[in-house]
């Protein structure tokens, strides 16, 4: 398998590190020693020797040499390539970053709401507990609001038994005076009497 080492391309265009090898199928890069058949396919030095053929492993054509090509790789392409790698690098660590930061605001907004849930409850609670409260003190003031009628009423009854046994008594006594002044059965009308006043006291 000839081979010679003339130079017959010479390219700054960063579209050549886009050119692949025939036979691996990787991009040319700048260290790389490149060979082309009489075919025409373009190869990796090392691929072509380990070919260990006469013809092309791209269109299976015998080919009679390979000559070398040689390259001026403007390495711009590589250069931004790596720039935007670094980039796409640091924007995913930011994005994990942020990633952890939404999560543990999460976190905290969930607690939070328990929080809340739990407060609400209480509040609940609390004016369940006040409402009872106004209630029992309501029917406490209910309750002395009677008891303080009944005694009234007691006092009243009282007062008002004590005025008809009064009145009977004074009736008795007017009764007794009376029968003492009568003429006849009058002995009769004062045991009735005294029976009736012995009765009152």
């Amino acid at each position: 398998m000839p081979t010679s080492s003339s130079s017959i391309m010479s390219t700054s265009s960063s579209s050549v590190s886009a050119i692949l090898c025939s036979k691996c199928m990787e991009n040319f890069k700048k260290d790389d020693e490149i060979y082309f058949t009489s075919c025409g396919h373009v190869f990796h030095l090392a691929c072509l020797q380990n070919w260990r053929s006469t013809e092309c492993p791209e269109c299976r054509v015998e080919y009679r040499s390979t000559r070398k090509l040689l390259f001026s790789f403007d390495c711009t392409r590589d250069n931004l390539v790596k720039e935007l790698q670094t980039k796409l690098k640091n924007k995913k660590i930011e994005l994990m970053d942020l990633q952890a930061q939404y999560t543990k605001v999460q976190k905290e907004l969930d607690e939070l709401n328990v929080k809340i849930s739990i407060s609400r409850e209480n509040r609940d609670n609390f004016l369940a507990l006040q409402n009872q409260y106004i209630e029992v003190n309501e029917a406490n003031e209910l309750e002395q609001k009677i008891d303080h009628i009944g005694e009234a009423l007691k006092k009243e009854i009282s007062n008002s038994i004590q005025s008809i046994d009064n009145m009977k008594l004074q009736s008795l006594i007017d009764q007794r005076h009376a029968a003492q002044i009568a003429p006849s059965g009058g002995e009769t009308n004062d045991n009735s009497a005294d029976k009736q006043m012995q009765n009152l006291e």
